[in-house]
């Protein structure tokens, strides 16, 4: 994995060298064959380092854009897009596969995608992840929760990073339309920092 924070003036620190797209905006229920829907989302992501003096901070936003279709009963296909930072930023982009393990309660999506804009090299990454979906009042409410590696294949001195996602979604009919904040957590588990991430997601299926 590059160490984004020489191209990016950032920290140097192997958690934080640069800002990634981990978000999450998606639940463990599939959607219906036939059956689209899209979500658009905003994240802010600030670095913290527990006994730092606070230079070298990071905080960045990330734009999300998702569309996700049903294929199967047991099967969905999405495609990500992200703008990371709004300024002197870069992209990233992904095909994400879900398949139902648990139908309705649990999931396992694998996005692979890159980065690409900004002079940033490409880099195959790969985000294996778990979804549980809990039922909080039928088609109205639920709560979805996400645990994910970043996985880096052009730098074989990459450490896979690990992420945890967790959010409602909140609807007067979740299977058209839901609004979903969202709490994240991103860190190299050899390292002392990590990064959090404040978002909300809409998502609308016609």
């Amino acid at each position: 994995m590059r160490k984004l924070h020489v191209a990016l003036g950032l920290v140097s620190v192997a958690c934080s060298s640069g800002c990634y797209s981990y978000s999450n905006f998606q639940s463990a229920k599939l959607l219906e064959p036939g059956r689209t829907s899209i979500t658009p989302s905003a994240s802010y992501n600030t670095f913290q380092e527990p006994g730092g003096s606070g230079d070298g901070e990071i905080d960045d936003w990330v734009l999300d854009f998702q569309i996700r279709g049903g294929v199967t009963p047991r099967f969905e296909l999405g495609a990500k897009f992200s703008r990371i930072r709004t300024e002197d930023g870069f992209q990233f982009i992904a095909i994400d596969p879900k398949v139902a393990l648990e139908p309705g309660h649990l999931a396992f999506s694998c996005p692979f995608g890159t980065f690409f804009g900004n002079g940033i090299e490409s880099d195959l990454q790969v985000h294996p992840t778990l979804i549980a979906r809990w039922p909080l009042e039928p088609g109205r409410s639920e709560l979805n929760a996400a645990f994910k590696l970043l996985l880096f294949y052009t730098d074989p001195d990459s450490d896979a990073l690990v992420a945890f996602n967790v959010g409602p979604r909140i609807s007067s009919d979740l299977d058209r339309w839901a609004i979903q904040p969202e709490l994240g957590l991103l860190f190299n588990p050899g390292d002392d920092g990590y990064f959090l991430q404040f978002g909300v997601g809409v998502t609308v299926s016609p």
